[in-house]
Order: structure tokens, then C-alpha cells, then sequence
């Protein structure tokens, strides 16, 4: 019964680290490109200025 139980907790601990580290990493990208985007509108407005 102990090994079934281990098995069991092994495979569901397995199947939620997969889960939050897909989610966190989705979470992380979805914000650097957010603020790439921010810096970049930042940089071009920047840069507007020097144009005449």
C-alpha cells in the first residue's frame, strides 16, 4: 500500500511542477515582451525628438 501511496505522490508532484513551471514561464515572457515593447515605443519617442 506505501509504494502505491509514494508512486502516487511522486507522479501528481511531478504533473503540478510541470504545470506552475510552464505557467511561470509563459507569465515571464508575456511580461519581457510587454516591457520590450514599452521601451521600445519609449526609445522610438525618444529619438522623434532628435528628427526634424
Amino acid at each position: 500500500m506505501i509504494p502505491i501511496i509514494i508512486v502516487s505522490l511522486l507522479a501528481s508532484s511531478g504533473i503540478v511542477y510541470e504545470i506552475s513551471k510552464t505557467k511561470v514561464k509563459d507569465h515571464i515572457i508575456r511580461q519581457n515582451e510587454t516591457q520590450s515593447q514599452l521601451l521600445s515605443n519609449e526609445t522610438g519617442l525618444w529619438l522623434g525628438t532628435f528628427t526634424p
